[in-house]
């Protein structure tokens, strides 16, 4: 099984947001940031993530940018799980994937500090991130059956610029 986890892209700042009155749930995507994952969605294309699944947190900015994944990445519908919710990784998102029957690709669009938790977590069996995901970077983590902690191999793991100079766009 092949996960590939992206950050979503560049959101509202929290404090303008905060004294425009808007929760942090429903904080939407800048037009720069929507633009710049747009370029990366087609470098993350490149890289031939195919997922069979495309997954998102509920909050506004990564249900934004998962809609933006999706057309490039050749996915027809987003699912939307609270296990993508801060605070909710570890083994609820695990369990969530194992009970979708662990599709061979997985794209799951969330939220820091908690993807890079998950990622360490997979990679080696501990809670402790070994990686920081900037918005709108992505990160590839590769099993050999079903996901389980500390069975993970890093593939790769691509800045924002990165992926957009995948796409021949930066």
């Amino acid at each position: 099984m092949r996960i590939v986890i992206v950050r979503h892209a560049i959101a509202l700042d929290r404090n303008e947001a905060a004294a425009q009155g808007i929760d942090d749930a429903d904080r939407p995507l800048t037009d720069a940031g929507r633009d710049k994952m747009a370029q990366g969605a087609l470098g993350l294309a490149r890289l031939r993530a195919r997922p069979a699944l495309l997954a998102t947190s509920p909050w506004r900015r990564a249900r934004a940018t998962a809609e933006i994944l999706a057309k490039p990445l050749g996915v027809h519908e987003v699912v939307t799980t609270p296990a993508l919710l801060p605070g909710h990784l570890q083994p609820e998102l695990l369990d969530w994937l194992t009970d979708r029957g662990a599709p061979d690709t997985v794209v799951l669009v969330g939220h820091e500090p908690d993807l890079g938790l998950w990622a360490g977590w997979l990679v080696n069996g501990r809670t402790r991130s070994m990686l920081r995901l900037k918005k709108g970077s992505a990160c590839c983590i590769d099993f050999n059956e079903l996901p389980t902690p500390g069975h993970g191999e890093l593939q790769w793991l691509l800045t924002p610029r990165q992926l957009r100079g995948l796409a021949g766009t930066d």
